[in-house]
């Protein structure tokens, strides 16, 4: 059975998206970004629309090459690419072939949000169930439905929906929250986002789900009016769109707030209290909900 060697780099201080970007010009298979162990996992994206500095003092540069490939050559240059002094120090294991899609396909099966949804794979989508299945293809963008601020939005949205509602999900990765706001009956859809590639995979997420809402970047993004707007992203971007996200909000209308951790709490009230009457709603694990009704002028 063919084999791959897996190998672990030692970086410190040097940025492991700058140092994966070069690996993959090189003779490798692929690049992943680990936390090390012991170590929390932080999200693959930034809060403030600047680059992360994914520092190997929390995470670890892995990369797989063929078994008969010398991982020197690599190294040494990966070296002089990084005006490293020294070729980096590293731990290798081989790994055996598998069927590559089977196991991509065990790592992600049905995921029930409530009695009335749940999100499946498309190579899941005839297995039995009464309430309404949202059909998601793992790929870049965040939301497969398996974090807790993800489950949060969808348990909400499955109980808050109502015909007539112009929804906006602003940083919609996935597109899961969208598809689900429309499977359960919301009126009209937008789906916004920062990354060109997140919007591919919102895209090829609504056809699979036979759903047309209105998805674009945010630089293209045309202010409008909207019902309910959900805001699935981090604690700083958040408190950035407040003023943003509340002239979209028709009077009376909701929004729904996530990606924000117990602690943050009061930050988010308070960039959002002049605009809404904003309350905890739900809590996950460490992950909460806030969401409100915009404040009459």
């Amino acid at each position: 059975m063919k084999k791959w060697q897996n190998i672990h780099l030692a970086l410190p201080n040097i940025d492991l998206e700058e140092a994966s970007n070069y690996l993959l010009e090189l003779d490798v298979l692929s690049v992943s970004i680990l936390p090390k162990e012991g170590t929390n996992p932080e999200f693959g994206f930034d809060e403030a629309g600047e680059n992360i500095f994914l520092s190997s003092e929390k995470d670890v540069l892995s990369f797989i090459i063929d078994e008969h490939i010398n991982p020197s050559p690599i190294l040494k240059s990966l070296s002089k690419k990084l005006s490293l002094e020294n070729t980096p120090k590293f731990n290798l294991s081989m790994i055996e072939d598998r069927d590559w899609i089977k196991h991509t396909q065990n790592q992600f099966s049905e995921i029930v949000i409530n009695e009335s949804l749940r999100i499946l794979p498309p190579w899941e989508t005839k297995s039995p169930f009464n309430g309404e299945s949202i059909i998601i293809e793992p790929g870049s963008a965040f939301g497969t439905g398996d974090h807790p601020t993800t489950h949060l939005c969808l348990d909400w949205l499955s109980k808050n929906i109502k015909p007539e509602n112009h929804v906006l999900d602003f940083g919609c990765g996935s597109a899961i929250l969208l598809i689900a706001a429309l499977q359960l009956g919301a009126g009209t859809g937008t789906g916004v986002d920062i990354d060109p590639l997140a919007l591919e995979n919102a895209k090829h997420n609504c056809t699979l789900n036979q759903v047309n809402p209105t998805l674009c970047l945010s630089q293209d993004f045309h202010s409008g009016q909207f019902d309910i707007i959900v805001a699935n992203i981090l604690c700083n971007p958040l408190i950035a769109l407040a003023p943003l996200l509340a002239e979209n909000c028709n009077t009376n209308g909701q929004i729904i707030l996530a990606g924000i951790l117990e602690h943050q709490i009061s930050q988010v009230i308070d960039a959002y209290n002049p605009y809404f009457s904003i309350e905890l709603l739900a809590q996950k694990e460490e992950w909460v909900l806030l969401g409100g009704k915009k404040k009459s002028k």
